[in-house]
């Protein structure tokens, strides 16, 4: 090939993708990126998501200790920048890997996974459909109410910020 690299781990990445549900084959046609619509999203995705995210969180409570906090803070801090800039990409990066870093601690097997193909097909939604939000600043308060709950440590409260949170995703409709 053209580029060095042999057809296997091309088409091992493609089938990756594919079972990701972000990319579409068609015989003799080739790859496309999937489309994502906000239906899926609202009505599929988000509840899928809520449901995880909520037995994440509250798993992880009791290994939140001031070093997972700093760095959870840390990824708002990082969303905060990225809105001044705006600068969506580094935005998302950040909001990613706070969800990720909550779904890590919780500390149960195969839950990161399960979880990283939902995010992303929502993922690739917001960057195949473009800006839902107005005000980028919205995103990194949203994880920052996130991150005042769980620094209060309240269960139900958690869970209640988490429900809003995934509520108020924006899904691109208008």
């Amino acid at each position: 090939m053209q580029m060095g690299v042999s057809r296997g781990p091309v088409r091992e990445a493609i089938r990756m993708l594919e079972q990701e549900g972000l990319l579409v084959s068609l015989p003799y046609k080739g790859a496309t990126v999937a489309v994502i619509s906000c239906e899926e999203v609202r009505d599929v995705l988000n509840p899928i998501r809520l449901i995880i995210e909520t037995y994440a969180i509250r798993r992880a409570l009791p290994n939140i200790g001031e070093f997972e906090m700093e760095r959870l803070a840390s990824f708002v801090s990082d969303m905060k920048e990225g809105a001044a800039q705006h600068n969506l990409n580094r935005i998302i990066e950040s909001d990613l890997a706070f969800h990720e870093c909550v779904i890590s601690l919780a500390r149960a097997p195969g839950l990161l996974g399960t979880w990283t193909s939902n995010y992303n097909r929502i993922h690739l939604h917001l960057t195949t459909q473009g800006q839902a939000y107005e005000d980028l600043n919205d995103l990194w308060k949203e994880h920052d109410k996130l991150l005042q709950s769980i620094r209060e440590g309240d269960p139900e409260e958690i869970s209640a910020a988490w429900a809003e949170h995934i509520e108020t995703y924006k899904s691109g409709e208008a």
